[in-house]
């Protein structure tokens, strides 16, 4: 399958997180208003979050 993108409120992806985190591939999770902070979750079942150093402090 070839990258793709959905744009959807918060509200919406709690609603669909258990559906988009059970296909196997790493999954990408940033607001795209201002990029301060991204979730990844990987095939593996493994879950990172980072925050960018300009939103922080």
């Amino acid at each position: 399958m070839d990258d793709f993108g959905f744009s959807m409120s918060l509200t919406d992806f709690i609603e669909m997180y258990p559906v988009l985190m059970a296909l196997p591939q790493h999954s990408y999770v940033v607001p795209r208003a201002d990029l301060s902070w991204c979730l990844c979750y990987e095939m593996e079942g493994v879950l990172h979050f980072g925050v960018s150093a300009k939103s922080v402090g």
